[in-house]
């Protein structure tokens, strides 16, 4: 009896086990589903509040560039002093027009006084003293000053071509300032999210090592060795976290921002091709180096004219209409009206040695702006040059990068299989590291090196 219920009784345990698998089976999947449904929309919605915060606080190339030329005060400064210069052209046209003044004069006039001061005397002193009124206007023109005016407005109208190439030398060095800080921050953000994929490359490197140090096919001094690489990795990640920062003040005062919010670079700097054959003579000739030499040189030929007039004699034209009375308000009319000329004769040497100094002036600024050309030349060699140095090692690092990288993937899937030795293995790895560092560090001159370029040109971004 007892073994005809013992198999009976097996049978509905057995049974009923078996449901209840199905039914966990059922019931496990569905949860699982539901909890990644869960997850997958708290993702989502994390991902998308990132993007939303990413949005406000992220900064585009052009935007940095209309931001920099609206906000930098030296740019600003020189704005004004170009202002200042255009005024002074009105100021030295002024000698072209006539010179009208009103005056008034109140005083009192007598004859010799008597010389002695005998008290009897005394009424006869005070009866040849009489009060005095006057008021006119008068006029005077210039009709010839030794051409001073118009020196005076040569010598205004090439100082305003200085400030105008002054101002584009200054967008120049603001575009190669505004490039190469832009060009910091994007290398140090890069560097930053490589610094994490090292620590993450070298966490899962040392988890290999450990299993295979567990069973036995590994020794202790790859663990170590694994286990310090991750501690540089981590301590380099920390430096490219505070290099981040100190990118960002030095952006932030070629922007000419004041605070210091948290924001991050959405895109690089535009590249262009970079020129073969260039006709470097004729190209220094159309930099505002080469102008500012030339508007220097003008400025010194007008200051050379205007040393000139003091040899030259002046002729003008002067009247007066007015009214005097020895009672206040003067009634009698008087005017007046004459030809002025003006000869000068001797003026204690100054006129010489002014016009000395000026000739002087005129020599060295046509010297230095021989110089300045074949300087600029030069300048625009080197650049060149090293635009062209910059672009191939880019190249070649890239390549490099994209061999090792592929390098490293084989030997990590033969050192998991035993097929390689942790040393071999590890020089790939750190091979693989540093050509990604080194591709990241030719980006940047890359962008350097353009924006030397532009700058030698006289030219940039800010125009």
């Amino acid at each position: 009896m007892e073994n005809v219920i013992k198999p009976r009784l097996r049978t509905k345990v057995l049974h009923g086990i078996g449901i209840w698998l199905v039914i966990s089976g059922i019931l496990i999947p569905l949860s699982s589903v539901g909890a990644k449904s869960a997850l997958t929309l708290q993702g989502q919605s994390a991902q998308s509040a990132q993007h939303a915060q990413g949005a406000k606080s992220a900064l585009t190339w052009q935007a940095a560039v209309t931001e920099a030329t609206r906000n930098n005060a030296e740019l600003k400064a020189a704005q004004q002093n170009l202002d200042a210069a255009n005024t002074n052209i009105q100021v030295a046209r002024s000698g072209y027009l006539p010179k009208i003044s009103a005056s008034f004069t109140a005083g009192i006039n007598g004859s010799d006084a008597t010389r002695s001061m005998d008290p009897s005397t005394y009424g006869d002193l005070q009866s040849k003293v009489n009060d005095s009124y006057g008021a006119s206007i008068e006029a005077s023109e210039t009709i010839f000053d030794g051409f001073a005016t118009q020196s005076r407005v040569s010598q205004a109208q090439s100082r305003v071509r200085e400030t105008e190439q002054q101002i584009q030398i200054l967008k120049a060095r603001l575009s190669y300032d505004l490039k190469t800080a832009y060009s910091g921050m994007m290398q140090a953000q890069r560097s930053l999210r490589l610094y994490q994929d090292i620590i993450k490359r070298r966490e899962e490197n040392l988890r290999l090592v450990e299993l295979r140090f567990a069973g036995g096919q590994e020794n202790k001094g790859a663990v170590r060795l694994s286990e310090a690489y991750l501690k540089q990795a981590r301590f380099e990640e920390m430096q490219a976290r505070d290099n981040f920062n100190v990118t960002r003040a030095r952006l932030n005062t070629v922007l000419g921002r004041g605070d210091d919010t948290s924001y991050e670079l959405r895109n690089d700097v535009p590249l262009s091709d970079i020129p073969g054959l260039v006709d470097f003579a004729s190209l220094a000739r159309n930099t505002p180096d080469y102008r500012l030499n030339r508007a220097q040189e003008e400025t010194a030929t007008a200051d050379l004219s205007l040393a000139r007039a003091g040899f030259y004699p002046q002729l003008g034209v002067r009247g007066s209409i007015g009214r005097q009375d020895d009672k206040f308000f003067p009634e009698d009319e008087a005017w007046s009206l004459s030809l002025v000329l003006t000869v000068p004769l001797f003026s204690g040497g100054s006129d010489y040695y002014t016009r000395q100094g000026a000739i002087n002036r005129l020599t060295a600024a046509g010297l230095t702006r021989e110089n300045a050309e074949r300087d600029i030349v030069a300048r625009l060699r080197q650049a060149h040059v090293t635009l062209a140095e910059s672009a191939e090692r880019l190249k070649v690092d890239e390549s490099f990068r994209e061999a090792v990288t592929l390098r490293a993937e084989i030997a990590r899937s033969k050192y998991n299989n035993g097929l390689t030795t942790f040393d071999d293995w590890d020089l790939i790895e750190s091979d693989l590291i540093t050509r990604q560092r080194a591709v990241l560090s030719s980006q940047g001159n890359r962008v350097i090196a353009e924006a030397a370029w532009e700058q030698a040109q006289g030219r940039g971004a800010l125009q």
